[in-house]
């Protein structure tokens, strides 16, 4: 496939991939624009022996990596082009650029390895390191209301296994009234009785 081609066919996934990295659809795109005005200089800087789709990503992540284009590193992206519930700017540089390359570009772990120039265990590492940056940031403090002592318990125990913190567990309404105060937690686990007519 030539250049010209693997540009048109490909673009629109790299502007994404370029988004996801900045944080901003304008500053991916001036990445973008990097990458095109490098390969129109000089078609050879395509890295070779790659696929096509790869190599452009090789490219990209090579050039976001090395130099800042169209702002500076920590510029912030408008209230609108942030992520309500992930904030991968938060991820240390290699661990996003795995993380997109693999969770939303679909590139399998040997192709990652060969876009960011590393090798595939390098490439797991970062990937851990992602999933524990994003279990972070969604996990929260839970507050557990229930009077059955053993159910209260596989409750904290389910509440931690997913990453959450358990501030308090109460049996009553009051106490849950007075840990809720004490705790603000992010999250409320309720024993729901439904009455009787």
């Amino acid at each position: 496939m030539s250049v010209a081609a693997s540009l048109k066919t490909y673009l629109p996934f790299m502007r994404r991939y370029a988004r996801a990295l900045t944080g901003s659809q304008d500053r991916g795109d001036a990445y973008i624009r990097a990458v095109l005005e490098t390969l129109v200089a000089d078609p050879t800087t395509m890295p070779q022996g790659m696929d096509p789709r790869a190599a452009l990503y090789r490219m990209l992540s090579t050039l976001w990596s090395s130099s800042r284009v169209g702002g500076q590193a920590d510029d912030r992206p408008p209230a609108w082009e942030a992520s309500a519930d992930l904030h991968l700017s938060s991820l240390p540089p290699a661990a996003r650029q795995a993380f997109v390359l693999i969770s939303v570009e679909g590139f399998d772990v040997a192709d990652t390895a060969s876009i960011l120039d590393t090798d595939e265990d390098h490439v797991r590492t970062l990937l851990d390191s992602a999933a524990r940056d994003i279990a972070a940031q969604v996990s929260t403090d839970v507050l557990i209301i229930e009077d059955e002592p053993m159910i209260a318990l596989e409750l904290e125990q389910i509440v931690e296994q997913l990453g959450h913190t358990v501030s308090a567990t109460t049996r009553t309404h009051a106490e849950a009234i007075t840990a809720y105060d004490d705790h603000r937690p992010g999250l409320v686990l309720a024993a729901v009785r439904a009455s009787t007519p």
